[in-house]
């Protein structure tokens, strides 16, 4: 009695002396700064790019927590990823902030990384996906696909050129429309996920419908900004394999979308010969899936088909089979732990608040405002007659709302091939559009998600998609 008395007695001391886990958290984040510092040099050093990104990364984990805090506090479902994103957008635009870490952010490795991100959750996701649901839902997933895009895209481009609005020609009208008429599977993916986890219109195949059809949105979206390009901006080279000639523009989306798929079904082919010989661990197959994603998706954008490669890793995940299914768990830590606010904090940090000026910003938020309504109704008839109730297409209809990826990868890409004045002041406004594309319907859009979600889906008994194969 007396020594176990003393065990507790000795126990309690040794807890009291331990850090308190936030505390313990700051030493280890300074000591990996000081690190890195000390051993890289200038690009570690406070305005350096390697610094830049320690910042953005811990911010984005901040944000999240306090978000997760203020749900938690409040009682209402804010996902995670809107006070990463919101971290993000502080750090490039509060003055101080702008100058040491914002501005210091290098362009390329933002990009890449964002890459590597999007790349782990759409592996994640595609080992999610029901074979089934998709086998039922594949034409309601090309319709939710393409329609609201089409529509959307179709919309922004007859505003965007009335005289009274921006005034812009044919092209720069389209191409206006394809950056504000993709969806964000940066926002919509992991939304979705968390969902589906939950046991959330599981039965009736939504999360798979959904995410399938966000990669193929990416796809045609992607595909119709390169087209609109060079008939936009005169001096806009064509990168990839493709020749700048109007059979290709034409042909273009179908080409990616093949494209996407063999290389998916390439990289299975070896992932299944890995799992035959080797025999590997959730950990080493989880290495496995995303070293072969990642190499599908840097080769395809590296062909100029940057569409395809978001549909290939998704592809590629399903393709693998049911050995690969373990690698879920492995690919869900790491992106709540380093992807996600990696990702959006990225994002956020991509987003610069001093090209949006007076006149452009009104136009643009109506503009956003107008065309969102078209595709809310749009997506909404786009799945009807596959056996959705009501509340479930109006669901549908609310997921298929927020922007963020494809517009921080192209929302600057017009300004940057623009040579002329005229074209560098369309492609401002272009550039202008595509934050407050970001700044509307992300944050928006994810909290809708998860708060309509329970109150629009049915819950199931069983909280995962069956992972039966076809």
């Amino acid at each position: 009695m007396c020594k176990s008395s003393t065990d507790n007695e000795d126990s309690a001391k040794n807890d009291s002396t331990q850090l308190p886990a936030a505390l313990w958290e700051a030493l280890c984040v300074g000591l990996v700064v000081l690190t890195l510092w000390l051993s890289i040099g200038a690009a570690a050093a406070p305005r350096g790019p390697v610094f830049a990104l320690e910042c953005v990364f811990v911010a984005g984990v901040l944000g999240g927590r306090l978000v997760s805090l203020i749900a938690k506090k409040t009682e209402v479902p804010l996902p995670p990823l809107v006070g990463m994103l919101g971290a993000g957008i502080l750090l490039r635009n509060v003055p101080y902030l702008r100058t040491y870490v914002g501005e210091a952010v290098d362009a390329g490795s933002s990009s890449a990384l964002r890459t590597c991100a999007l790349a782990l959750i759409l592996a994640r996701a595609g080992l999610g996906l029901d074979a089934a649901a998709l086998k039922r839902l594949r034409w309601a997933a090309a319709r939710l696909a393409a329609v609201p895009c089409l529509v959307e895209a179709g919309v922004v481009a007859v505003i965007a050129s009335r005289p009274f609005v921006f005034d812009f020609p044919a092209g720069w009208a389209c191409l206006l429309g394809f950056v504000v008429a993709a969806v964000s599977p940066a926002v919509v993916v992991p939304s979705l996920l968390a969902l589906r986890d939950a046991g959330y219109g599981t039965a009736t195949g939504i999360p798979t419908l959904v995410v399938a059809a966000a990669a193929l949105d990416d796809v045609l979206s992607l595909a119709g900004f390169g087209i609109c390009l060079p008939f936009a901006v005169s001096s806009a080279a064509r990168q990839g394999v493709l020749p700048s000639t109007a059979w290709a523009a034409a042909v273009r989306a179908p080409v990616e979308i093949v494209a996407g798929l063999f290389g998916a079904w390439l990289g299975s082919l070896v992932l299944r010969r890995f799992v035959v010989e080797r025999r590997p661990s959730a950990l080493r197959a989880a290495s496995a899936l995303m070293l072969v994603a990642l190499a599908l998706t840097f080769s395809l954008k590296a062909l100029g088909f940057s569409g395809a490669a978001a549909l290939a890793a998704l592809a590629l995940a399903f393709l693998a089979g049911s050995s690969y299914k373990a690698a879920g768990g492995v690919l869900g830590e790491l992106w709540s732990s380093v992807a996600q606010p990696l990702l959006f904090s990225l994002l956020g940090a991509a987003v610069d608040l001093d090209v949006i000026r007076g006149r452009d910003a009104g136009l643009g938020v109506a503009l956003i405002v107008i065309s969102g309504a078209f595709r809310f109704a749009a997506t909404s008839n786009a799945v009807r007659g596959f056996s959705l109730k009501p509340k479930e297409r109006l669901f549908v209809a609310l997921a298929w709302l927020p922007k963020a990826t494809v517009q921080a990868a192209v929302g600057a890409v017009a300004l940057d091939a623009a040579d002329s004045s005229g074209e560098k002041e369309r492609a401002r406004v272009v550039l202008t559009v595509a934050v407050l594309a970001i700044i509307l319907t992300a944050p928006v859009g994810a909290i809708a998600i998860s708060v309509a979600g329970p109150r629009l889906l049915t819950k199931d008994e069983v909280a995962e998609e069956a992972p039966s194969r076809v």
